[in-house]
């Protein structure tokens, strides 16, 4: 069993003065939106702008959603009523092995502690069809870290909708059921419950960038070509073809929307893509840092106009509450890719894949928020990337 478990720490922060409290809620707006916990920052904006609403998305709604993330606000033990689960023996197929693992849950088989949050990150494409963003950001407020998790898009598993069971790519979970089958899907495989998500669309990254005057980041001369490459709005190929190599290379909106989508120049794939993408964003963070009023008023103002979120006014003020109280912006942040390298093999069948020993990855990221787990490994069991082995 792997242990993940990370050394808490804190950064040092510039203090701000007193007279200076109003432009710190910006600024802590601004931190909040770019590792998911935007849900808290808006809080301060709610009364004022009065538009942010939680997006219902009845288009994709799945039924069984509900249940599946209720929340226990009971001040017990919440450790205490974790249910274990054990790792499956074997299995005929994958597809078997994968819904076998999927619908092994029990009453209470969600890991979870009132001192920890989970929030997902999803950032859809243009059509809003798959999501090839899929981050999930845990903030541990007993150890002061913030775990910034990717989940990478061709990882096979089983997804479940209202219109019934298949196994196909993690990032189509939401086009074929929404939202609901994105986070039911990532709780099953994983055994942690979400407590909300957060869906962005890829044009905000490109006004948010713009707002605060691009960003910072190396850059090779294969990774331009292929940026040149993906790009389809004139917008797009006037970026792409504006870049040099280097190793801090100014990107805009759009130079950056390429970088974080780009792939296929690598012989890594989807891992390197997730790493790309945690780059990024921790380098507008740190753009954060410099922004004015005036700035932060418009990038508050584009967030209110393209986030969705299942988090109620309810939530957004305990969250505010708790992220100003518990000073969440010095919190360490710790980043990693899903599946683990030693969980995954690659695959070309029909399409090529991640095939993904659920289990054990579910173990590792359980140990790296939790500092525990909730899964007993059983003793020659078979995982998915033996089955693809033929062993």
């Amino acid at each position: 069993m792997a242990n993940n478990k990370h050394a808490a720490g804190k950064k040092p922060v510039k203090r701000m003065k007193k007279g200076s409290y109003r432009f710190f809620k910006f600024l802590f707006i601004l931190f909040i939106v770019l590792i998911v916990l935007i849900v808290g920052a808006l809080a301060a904006w709610y009364t004022i702008f009065g538009g942010f609403k939680p997006a219902e998305d009845r288009e994709h709604v799945n039924g069984d959603l509900n249940s599946i993330i209720e929340k226990d606000n009971e001040d017990v033990d919440e450790q205490a009523q974790i249910d274990m689960i054990n790792g499956l023996k074997d299995s005929a197929t994958l597809d078997t092995l994968l819904r076998e693992w999927a619908n092994n849950n029990t009453a209470n088989s969600y890991m979870h502690d009132k001192e920890i949050v989970n929030f997902l990150l999803v950032g859809a494409d243009k059509g809003d069809a798959n999501t090839d963003v899929m981050m999930l950001v845990s903030v541990n407020q007993k150890t002061h870290q913030i775990v910034l998790s990717s989940f990478m898009r061709d990882s096979y598993t089983y997804i479940k909708t209202s219109n019934g069971g298949y196994c196909s790519k993690m990032n189509a979970a939401y086009s074929g059921g929404g939202i609901g089958a994105l986070v039911e899907t990532v709780q099953n495989d994983y055994k942690i419950r979400i407590d909300n998500y957060v869906k962005v669309g890829f044009d905000t990254f490109v006004e948010l960038v713009d707002i605060v005057g691009g960003v910072n980041l190396p850059l090779e001369d294969y990774e331009i070509r292929e940026m040149a490459r993906i790009a389809v709005t004139d917008a797009e190929k006037s970026a792409a073809a504006a870049l040099t190599p280097g190793a801090s290379v100014h990107m805009d909106g759009d130079a950056a929307l390429l970088f974080c989508r780009i792939r296929k120049c690598y012989n890594s794939g989807d891992v390197q893509r997730t790493a790309n993408q945690r780059a990024f964003i921790s380098a507008l963070i740190r753009k954060f840092g410099g922004v004015g009023l005036s700035q932060a008023t418009d990038l508050v103002n584009t967030l209110l106009k393209y986030v969705k979120t299942d988090c109620s006014a309810t939530d957004i003020l305990s969250f505010a509450t708790k992220a100003v109280m518990n000073k969440w912006y010095e919190y360490q942040l710790v980043t990693q890719a899903l599946p683990a390298e030693n969980n995954r093999m690659d695959y070309m069948g029909n399409a090529w894949i991640w095939v993904v020993d659920y289990p054990q990855d579910a173990v590792d990221l359980q140990m790296s928020i939790y500092g525990k787990t909730n899964i007993q490994l059983s003793d020659g069991r078979t995982t998915a990337i033996d089955l693809m082995r033929g062993e």
